[in-house]
């Protein structure tokens, strides 16, 4: 779930390209609805997304005792100039894996295939 448009289509390109189903949406509540669903296997969220920011989504996620096991990546360029690693941001944001912006999308396609793994999806 991406905010910025053009970046959504190369995240939903490139994701397809190697084999996954996704749906991509530019709005956290949007999001939200998706994913209290159940059927998804891993999120990848902004945080900075109209309607509900993907820090409030990943908290209700892991709260959710029904939803808690799906892995989240949160996504972001906020982080960037605060000097703190990726592994801070994971630690501090409750979730499971974090990528600052500009990320290498190979470096995202690890990230999201040891979380399927690591949850067996």
């Amino acid at each position: 779930m991406e905010d910025d448009r053009e970046l959504l289509k190369v995240l939903l390109v490139l994701l397809k390209s190697r084999g996954y189903s996704c749906q991509g949406v530019g709005r956290g509540d949007k999001a939200w609805e998706i994913i209290r669903k159940g059927k998804v296997d891993l999120v990848v969220l902004d945080i900075k997304l109209p309607g509900m920011d993907g820090l409030h989504i990943a908290r209700m996620v892991k709260n959710d005792p029904r939803l808690k096991s799906i892995p989240i990546i949160l996504i972001t360029g906020l982080t960037r100039s605060s000097g703190k690693t990726d592994d801070y941001w994971t630690i501090k944001s409750g979730v499971d894996d974090f990528i600052s912006k500009p990320f290498d999308p190979e470096k995202l396609l690890e990230k999201i295939e040891e979380q399927l793994k690591i949850y067996e999806k």
